[in-house]
């Protein structure tokens, strides 16, 4: 693999740990504060979210090889971000240990079946 074409930045933000369980925290809280009807899909054990922007193309589809190689190399802990000469990017990758295989099918299952009732009483009622 190639040199980066970017200055990785270290997204200095404290304890990791830390800002993490904060997070976890605010997540919690905002899940009960929700009603039960909700428009997002229930979440996997694994979620990363990877966000590149670039007005070039090229620049971008680099980018998100090389950060697939990084995630790969470096596992669940990989949470960073940087910019460089026209190119910035971040990747976050959330943990949920909780969700198993068996809870996640089952919230996806009783989501869909909501959406799918929802969806029918907007028919009906037009």
């Amino acid at each position: 693999m190639s040199a980066p074409f970017y200055e990785p930045l270290e997204c200095g933000v404290g304890d990791l740990e830390q800002v993490r369980r904060e997070r976890d925290e605010a997540r919690a809280e905002c899940a009960r504060l929700k009603s039960s009807a909700s428009d997002a899909p229930p979440h996997h054990t694994f979620e990363l979210t990877l966000k590149v922007g670039s007005c070039d193309w090229e620049r971008v589809v680099q980018m998100v090889q090389e950060l697939a190689d990084h995630v790969a190399d470096h596992g669940p802990a990989c949470n960073r971000c940087g910019a460089g000469p026209g190119i910035g990017y971040s990747v976050e990758i959330d943990h949920d240990p909780s969700v198993t295989e068996e809870t996640y099918r089952a919230a996806l299952d009783a989501w869909c079946k909501q959406r799918r009732e929802e969806r029918q009483n907007k028919e009906s009622e037009q």
